[in-house]
């Protein structure tokens, strides 16, 4: 039997400092390319004033993960072999 294994973006949370204005939470991701590049997206999540923390700007960057995960499969197909 033969399965693909799904692959889920976690990301991971940064602060971006601004010329005019308080610093934003920016999520960030990995993703492949069709042509095999990668590249490095990001997404504001909100400012620092909005999320004071890390944990609540990871709560609020959960709705992001989700639109990203949304219908992406990715990985390679593996071989599941059942002993008797």
């Amino acid at each position: 039997m033969e399965y693909k294994r799904q692959r889920v973006h976690f990301g991971w949370r940064d602060l971006k400092r601004r010329r005019n204005g308080p610093e934003v939470w920016v999520l960030r991701y990995r993703e492949t390319l069709a042509d095999g590049s990668k590249r490095v997206p990001s997404l504001i999540v909100g400012s620092i004033e909005k999320y004071p923390t890390e944990s609540r700007a990871r709560t609020a960057s959960m709705s992001l993960l989700l639109s990203i995960n949304q219908g992406k499969t990715r990985g390679s197909s593996c071989t599941v072999r059942r002993s008797d």
